[in-house]
């Protein structure tokens, strides 16, 4: 398994640390000078997704920057919906100057 873990499944896999990878990354956009960046999610219903956007919390939160939920967005894997997350994020008056938009190994 790569980058999924089934409760009961007694297999290999091979994952990242998603939440510290994401608060790594926009911890350094914030230090680039950035505090409106948008989180470009994969499916919300995906532990990947949830830890993402749990350490782009933890990141605003230890800079002091206020959550912002027009700057969050959920969607696929790809890179089309990545395009189309960004369009919903500028057209909902975010102003984000940044985006933040996790890979998933499966994702095209």
């Amino acid at each position: 398994m790569i980058a999924r873990h089934i409760e009961g499944w007694e297999v290999d896999s091979v994952s990242g640390d998603s939440l510290s990878g994401a608060r790594a990354l926009v911890s350094h956009l914030i230090t680039l000078g950035h505090r409106r960046i948008a989180m470009l999610a994969g499916p919300a219903a995906t532990a990947t997704a949830a830890d993402c956007v749990a350490g782009y919390r933890i990141a605003l939160a230890e800079a002091g920057i206020a959550e912002d939920p027009r700057l969050i967005w959920y969607g696929e894997y790809k890179a089309l919906s990545g395009e189309r997350m960004m369009a919903q994020a500028l057209d909902a008056g975010g102003d984000p100057t940044a985006g933040f938009c996790p890979h998933h190994p499966r994702g095209v």
